[in-house]
């Protein structure tokens, strides 16, 4: 992949790049400042202060745009692992809709939990050095989407 040679520089260096992009920005800022201002002092302060309150807002905008393209990519693959469940699984699961608790109580050596809670579907509701034997039925509780999801398949097939 053919990459601008300043891109292929950044990314090489051992820190984080978006800080890199955002020194290189203040600096442009700040000679633009320099070029345009007299007497250069004010106009560069003011440039800095702007630039760095851009930079800083940007940033928050762009982390928690990727959070939370990163959390729905994340969501859509568990929701696809639905369509790839074993008849074990599948029990668990109509078991727990039927009863309307989105919480399965099961030992830790359960084999079908262990697979659910591998694809996500299921999450462990508490430590595993809490427990006392291995038969002791532990509570796995399904996440809001996935119950959410099943639920409104429930009721449109009704």
């Amino acid at each position: 992949m053919n990459l601008n040679p300043i891109t292929e520089f950044v990314r090489k260096l051992p820190f984080n790049q978006d800080v890199l992009w955002s020194i290189i920005f203040i600096i442009l800022l700040w000679s633009f400042g320099i070029w345009i201002t007299n007497p250069p002092f004010v106009g560069q302060v003011f440039l800095l202060a702007l630039s760095t309150i851009l930079v800083l807002i940007g940033r928050h905008f762009f982390v928690n745009h990727q959070k939370k393209k990163e959390e729905e990519n994340s969501r859509k693959e568990v929701l696809k692992e639905l369509n790839r469940l074993s008849k074990g699984e599948n029990e668990i699961l109509n078991n727990m809709i039927l009863k309307r608790a989105n919480t399965h109580f099961a030992s830790i050596s359960c084999q079908y939990t262990n697979a659910l809670v591998g694809k996500r579907i299921l999450e462990k509701s508490f430590n595993e050095l809490e427990y006392i034997h291995p038969t002791q039925n532990n509570p796995y509780k399904m996440p809001d989407f996935v119950w959410e999801k099943l639920n409104n398949n429930l009721n449109s097939s009704k």
